[in-house]
């Protein structure tokens, strides 16, 4: 197993980690600065290494509550994102097929189209045809970037998300942190 990835967020109050502006519901409880540094350290690592969160706090501003807020805290607004994340997806994945659909339609009847003017007029049937594949091309455009482009970093987003939502967190004073690195 890989090692683990230690994400140390030096603060000097526990009140920067936790955000007031946004309710529980819709994943509050987590500073947007924070939150935001903490995912884009997770989607730095490999996805299957472990990584741990140690927030570190000058001595007297640590108490025996804050490991518990900042675990409901960061469980509670990335499994929020998580769940954002899916319905873009799933989102994505619509569009696709209803693009596909669209596309597929519209190069039949162009398709159809095509044959008829070119046996009505042999002259254009080069000129029909060369129009029909680039027809077809930009018509085939918006379902194949969805299909093959587009979703992947959607789903690493809620990979990660999923990741941060199950962080192993430890609340420290600088003074432990001091301690550990002397070890």
């Amino acid at each position: 197993m890989a090692a683990s990835k230690v994400i140390q967020l030096q603060l000097t109050d526990f009140a920067q980690f936790l955000s007031s502006d946004k309710p529980a519901v819709l994943g509050g409880g987590m500073d947007s600065d924070v939150s935001g540094y903490l995912f884009d350290e997770t989607n730095a690592v490999h996805y299957k290494t472990p990584v741990k969160l140690h927030i570190v706090l000058p001595k007297d501003k640590v108490r025996p509550n804050q490991q518990t807020m900042a675990e409901e805290a960061t469980s509670t607004y990335f499994a929020y994102q998580a769940v954002k994340a899916r319905r873009e997806l799933a989102a994505t994945f619509k569009r696709g097929r209803r693009s596909l659909v669209i596309a597929i339609v519209f190069i039949t009847i162009f398709a159809m189209l095509a044959y008829w003017v070119g046996n009505a007029f042999s002259d254009l049937k080069v000129y029909v045809n060369a129009l029909l594949a680039i027809c077809a091309w930009v018509a085939l455009w918006t379902p194949i970037e969805s299909f093959l482009f587009v979703w992947w970093p959607i789903a690493r987003q809620a990979k990660v998300y999923d990741k941060l939502s199950s962080l192993d967190i430890a609340v420290m004073s600088s003074d432990e942190t001091r301690d550990q690195g002397k070890a």
